[in-house]
């Protein structure tokens, strides 16, 4: 198991940012727009509102950021075995 880390984690994490950025299946599956995920609404955000986009825009990154980096080290070492 210890040797499977490593690649567990890297499915965890790419998993994660695949479903994360997903746009077609909430537009699909959620039909109160209220709903939706944040990153549905970016594209309805003008540039006379652009701290809201700032803020909505940091918001959204944090989460994949925060899986990233602490996945880190575990994705470089997968990425070592693969060599």
């Amino acid at each position: 198991m210890p040797l499977g880390a490593p690649g567990i984690l890297s499915v965890v994490v790419l998993g994660f940012l695949e479903y994360w950025n997903a746009m077609e299946a909430p537009q699909a599956f959620l039909k109160d727009q209220t709903l939706w995920p944040l990153s549905l609404y970016m594209a309805d955000i003008t540039a006379d509102n652009a701290g809201v986009s700032l803020i909505a825009s940091l918001i959204t990154l944090m989460p994949p950021l925060l899986i990233f980096l602490f996945g880190r080290d575990t994705l470089s070492k997968a990425l070592y075995l693969l060599e």
